[in-house]
């Protein structure tokens, strides 16, 4: 769907002759998936279009999100969805699909789509590209919206930690020292910047040994 939608924009648009598209996280976990995506590829004639980037640093993920036009998030299936909130942190536009928890997630600062609509992402895309106030207007919401996470997506990570290990200890009487965590955390609406990034950084570990947090999430870059 993705890239029909940018194989769309290319086709219909002259003046986005200089336009790639980046893939973190290569193409696909499966060689069966890896090798149907590189076929769609062909078919459409995207072969000097798209970039795959197999891994990137969470250092270089900042790098690429402050240098996108947009974060395109075409999940039909998303857990949290950080990368939502990673781009809008660094002041990248967001088009993401209106399935899982991205509509929540994303809230009015980010341009929804139907997932299987790829005609409706191409214009989003555009949309993005040529209209400066539509950009301007996403980032600032973008920045107001990640400040609604960053306290209670680390308590909540942080609550979840607490669980673990009250579980492995057995340890019953710790619920009421994480119930008061939350209800605490929640009071002062704020945590310290070294444990949020602590959590996020702890996450996109975690989902490396498992499901790859990049695996679907793509970038529209400049080149």
């Amino acid at each position: 769907m993705l890239l029909a939608a940018f194989a769309i924009l290319k086709r219909e648009t002259s003046s986005l002759s200089d336009l790639k598209l980046l893939k973190l996280g290569g193409s696909g976990r499966s060689d069966k998936f890896h090798q149907a995506t590189l076929a769609d590829i062909r078919r459409l004639g995207l072969e000097s279009e798209v970039i795959f980037v197999e891994y990137v640093s969470d250092h270089d993920s900042a790098s690429y999100y402050s240098s996108a036009i947009a974060l395109i998030v075409p999940s039909l299936y998303e857990g949290f969805g950080l990368p939502v909130v990673e781009a809008m942190a660094c002041g990248c536009p967001v088009i993401a699909s209106n399935s899982s928890s991205l509509p929540e997630v994303a809230g009015d600062a980010a341009l929804l789509f139907p997932p299987y609509d790829s005609r409706e992402l191409a214009h989003l895309i555009y949309r993005v590209i040529t209209e400066e106030a539509l950009r301007g207007e996403l980032i600032k919401k973008g920045f107001h919206r990640v400040k609604r996470f960053s306290w209670e997506r680390a308590a909540w990570e942080t609550v979840k930690v607490y669980h673990r290990v009250e579980a492995e200890l057995g340890q019953i009487q710790q619920k009421e020292e994480v119930r008061s965590l939350v209800t605490g955390a929640k009071r002062e609406h704020t945590v310290s910047r070294s444990t949020l990034l602590a959590v996020t950084n702890g996450h996109r570990r975690m989902n490396r040994g498992t499901e790859p947090v990049a695996d679907n999430v793509t970038h529209t870059l400049k080149s």
